[in-house]
């Protein structure tokens, strides 16, 4: 007998209970669905946000990137402009420079604006304390950019008034001393009685007597009167440069070695070429022994040189002695100058020949009548010294033909 077997069903339950358990287990899509919403809200949240600081960081980026290049440009033509200034003032230090005088980082000069815009530029120039010596500075304005740049300028002295000779004189019957040693060419407008040694070129318009030893390549003759430069005493007691006045110093008698001008003191604010001028006391206008001077000495009259171990300096674009007399020297005598001697009656033994007087010159030597003395004996040398011929126009003040040099450029 067949018996059916239900052991699974029992265990198991039917199939229609098991389906029924089952479904409720599973989870429906119902419950999932605001779960997924929240998480899609956040994502979008995120990404808009930081969209929004992509692009508030691009445009900040960008604002900056263009207020940066904006002021470049304006500090660069700030800049241009400031070296225009600068170009400016050394072509009126060298034209005009009377329109600079007085001019600071305070009281500039200018403003002078560029086209019909608001930029603009000041320029000044003020005296370093030497000769010859500026500091020029332009500064530039555009917008709120400032820029500026100075050079230290040294404006030296005109063309040699010389031309190019050592010894130059303009009298009738010209001397030189057997004792006289010229280094250099030698040009007189009336006749030549040569007893000494010339190494270089005679060039005459009256006639020339060689009794010397003459070692230079030409003796010339020429039918023009040779220009003898006009160098007067008056032109150095107030003495004009760069468009500004400066008066001498002045002592009575003599020029010793106790004086307080010498070693480069006559030289100040008020006096920048150290001028001195020796006026005649109760006797000659006189030098003393081991006087040490840097400047010019101005003697309207005879000036004697007395005394050893005397030495003479002076400054770029001034002579060093300017003598409306002669230059007389004793036995004691031992000069040594650099710069152009001026002496309108020559140099000449004070007594006697001055047979142990010695005198050294490195620069021309400009006279009217007898260059050196045929009397005066002793040791005397002339030296050729080109830059000592190049003298700055004391009458005018301006310096139209002198020479620009740049020394140091930097911005400020």
């Amino acid at each position: 007998m067949w018996r059916h077997n239900n052991t699974k069903a029992r265990r198991y339950g039917n199939t229609k209970t098991r389906c029924r358990t089952a479904a409720r287990l599973q989870p429906t899509a119902y419950s999932l669905q605001p779960e997924r919403k929240g998480f899609v809200l956040l994502m979008v949240l995120i990404i808009v946000t930081v969209s929004s600081l992509v692009g508030i960081t691009y445009m900040t980026v960008s604002t900056l990137q263009a207020s940066a290049s904006s002021n470049l440009m304006q500090a660069s033509r700030a800049k241009y402009l400031a070296e225009s200034a600068l170009e400016h003032g050394v072509y009126l230090l060298h034209s005009d420079p009377g329109e600079l005088a007085g001019t600071s980082a305070l009281a500039p000069l200018g403003p002078f604006y560029l086209d019909d815009s608001d930029d603009s530029y000041v320029l000044w120039a003020e005296r370093t304390g030497e000769v010859g010596m500026w500091l020029v500075t332009g500064q530039g304005h555009v917008g709120e950019a400032a820029s500026a740049v100075s050079a230290r300028i040294f404006l030296g002295p005109g063309v040699d008034v010389t031309g190019g000779h050592t010894a130059v004189s303009g009298g009738v019957v010209n001397r030189i001393s057997s004792a006289a040693k010229i280094f250099g060419h030698v040009a007189v407008t009336g006749g030549l009685e040569n007893f000494g040694t010339i190494e270089g070129d005679i060039t005459y318009a009256g006639s020339v007597f060689d009794a010397g030893n003459h070692r230079g390549a030409v003796i010339e003759a020429t039918l023009e009167e040779i220009p003898s430069p006009q160098i007067d005493w008056s032109d150095y007691v107030a003495y004009r440069m760069d468009g500004v006045t400066y008066a001498a110093a002045r002592v009575s008698g003599s020029l010793t070695s106790g004086s307080s001008l010498i070693k480069g003191h006559a030289a100040t604010a008020n006096n920048p070429a150290g001028v001195v001028v020796i006026e005649a006391g109760r006797g000659a206008c006189t030098i003393g022994a081991d006087t040490e001077f840097i400047g010019t000495i101005v003697v309207n009259g005879n000036l004697l040189i007395d005394g050893a171990n005397i030495t003479l300096k002076a400054q770029p674009g001034f002579p060093a002695i300017v003598c409306s007399g002669a230059i007389y020297v004793t036995n004691a005598t031992d000069l040594a100058v650099t710069g152009m001697v001026v002496a309108v009656n020559g140099i000449r033994p004070y007594s006697g020949s001055a047979p142990t007087s010695k005198t050294i010159i490195h620069g021309p030597l400009i006279t009217q009548d007898r260059i050196y003395d045929d009397q005066l004996l002793g040791t005397h040398e002339l030296h050729s010294n080109a830059s000592a011929g190049q003298l700055y126009d004391v009458k005018t003040g301006v310096n139209a033909t002198g020479t620009i040099r740049v020394l140091d450029w930097y911005d400020r």
